[in-house]
């Protein structure tokens, strides 16, 4: 069997599609929106929607990092697998991630080697306690206590 992925860039995500004699799918993959976003972590979700003969076995997660447009195999971009063989919504944590740095994310599904992505997403990670805290001591420091007096 073939695999031909066709991509969309708009936000309903993209949606690809397999070719055969007895196992003819189409696939769309999308990226949900993001929650619980700390300075370190964050949690992304996906929805996979099969149409047709679903396959015996692919696999689908995300793909994140500071490029604007991640795909698996760039340089800097971590591809997190999260399931095989199911559809519907899915979601998982990004861990270690670094305090006040954007990063980009989409879902992907990945059958044979190719892939079909979702819409890409972003977030900005929160600052580190430690830089909240600083901020907040400056914030609220007296003039001579910072020179200024």
């Amino acid at each position: 069997m073939m695999f031909f992925v066709s991509c969309s860039d708009d936000d309903n995500g993209g949606t690809g599609s397999g070719n055969g004699d007895k196992d003819a799918y189409s696939v769309t993959i999308l990226t949900q929106p993001y929650s619980g976003l700390s300075s370190t972590t964050v949690e992304v979700s996906g929805t996979c929607t099969i149409t047709g003969t679903v396959p015996e076995v692919y696999a689908y997660g995300f793909v994140y990092g500071t490029s604007k447009s991640p795909e698996a195999g760039n340089e800097g971009v971590v591809k997190v697998q999260v399931g095989m063989s199911e559809t519907g919504d899915f979601k998982t944590t990004l861990e270690g991630l670094t305090p006040n740095t954007t990063y980009y994310y989409r879902a992907y599904f990945e059958k044979d080697g190719a892939y079909e992505y979702g819409n890409t997403k972003t977030f900005t990670m929160k600052p580190a306690d430690d830089q909240v805290q600083m901020l907040n001591s400056a914030i609220n420091a007296k003039p001579a206590a910072i020179g200024l007096a």
